[in-house]
């Protein structure tokens, strides 16, 4: 089974998910019924455009932090990178996400090896740190707010709640204990791996399958080398700083979005937390282009979890999936003409990555 049809199926179980669980909703919720579109499309009207402006700042701030922290990450291989190359990488690569879904994430790393001169390999193990650091300081976030928000749906019960913040706390500590892992035992995890695979394949040093393995071995040691920077206490540290304060603005993005489309609804910073740790696992599953994940996991943990209407749920979810998603495509594409480069080219880079 090839790569792009093992990441359609899993894009397609992951929405199938989603979409039965707002199919549920709409047959057992007697709002969905009563849904007016007229109401619908006011919502739009009712927006308080200077925190819609708000978020547009905050989320084009992070791609600014983005690169400051790859700055950090790089250095074991490339100790004076660019900035701008890994700012440009970076919201072009963003654009990619947005109009290829999540097989765009490569071409970032893919982008940033080739301005900077490094292996590819390296700098997916680089996009590999990063993820875990924002997956780590994601999850942290949302297993402390769910500690101090109760949802206002019946069907969400206390004990269900509870359940949920010590699953959330649990992956935590398990991603948390993989950093370690990798920091300490990387090369041994490596060597007793290419034993095993030599093992497996005849283990005849001289033989194709011998030869397969010593291949295998040098992308394994250039991810290592990408992984390096797990050994300094302080770029750690560093990393660990800018991802707190990436994900405090995209936190404050959500919350300015809830703030302009919901004013009357009050919400408070932890739900928005809660209300982006949704977004982002609904994220994992987008059609390119369309988004499909977002929209639905964005309606449901609206409805659900705040008890939002319909109506203005629906609304709000687009305006998500506008705010965070589609709006690093202007800057991206002027970037792409800027180097040259297309949307299809891309596509060619994500394949070759």
């Amino acid at each position: 089974m090839n790569n792009r049809l093992k990441r359609g199926l899993t894009l397609a179980a992951g929405l199938s998910v989603l979409a039965a669980g707002l199919l549920y909703s709409i047959l057992t919720k007697p709002e969905w019924r009563q849904f007016d579109s007229s109401v619908f499309l006011s919502s739009f009207g009712d927006v308080r455009w200077p925190w819609i402006v708000l978020a547009f700042l905050l989320v084009y701030a992070t791609y600014v932090i983005r690169a400051l922290r790859w700055q950090i990450l790089i250095r074991p291989v490339k100790p004076k990178p660019r900035f701008w190359n890994l700012l440009s990488a970076t919201v072009v690569g963003f654009g990619a996400i947005a109009v290829m879904g999540r097989p765009g994430e490569f071409v970032r790393p893919y982008l940033i090896a080739k301005k900077e001169q490094v292996a590819v390999s390296g700098q997916i193990a680089v996009w590999v740190l990063e993820r875990s650091f924002d997956t780590l300081i994601v999850l942290a976030g949302v297993a402390f707010a769910v500690g101090q928000f109760q949802p206002a749906s019946a069907d969400a019960p206390l004990q269900w709640w509870n359940a949920l913040g010590r699953t959330v706390g649990l992956a935590t500590i398990v991603l948390l204990a993989l950093l370690v892992v990798l920091r300490g035992y990387y090369d041994l995890l490596c060597e007793q791996f290419l034993r095993l695979l030599q093992q497996l394949t005849g283990g005849a040093t001289g033989s194709r399958a011998g030869a397969w393995v010593e291949k295998t071995r040098q992308p394994l040691a250039v991810f290592g080398e990408g992984l390096r920077s797990l050994r300094d206490w302080r770029a750690m540290a560093a990393c660990l700083l800018w991802s707190a304060l990436q994900w405090l603005l995209i936190a404050l993005c959500y919350y300015a979005i809830l703030a302009g489309c919901a004013p009357n609804l009050r919400f408070h910073f932890v739900q928005a937390v809660i209300f982006l740790g949704v977004v982002m696992a609904g994220s994992a599953f987008q059609v390119p282009g369309v988004g499909g994940g977002v929209q639905i996991a964005a309606v449901l943990g609206l409805t659900e979890i705040f008890g939002m209407p319909v109506e203005l749920a629906s609304s709000t979810a687009i305006l998500v999936w506008v705010l965070t998603f589609l709006a690093v495509l202007p800057p991206a594409l002027i970037l792409l003409l800027h180097e040259g480069l297309s949307w299809a080219k891309l596509r060619h880079l994500e394949s070759e990555a």
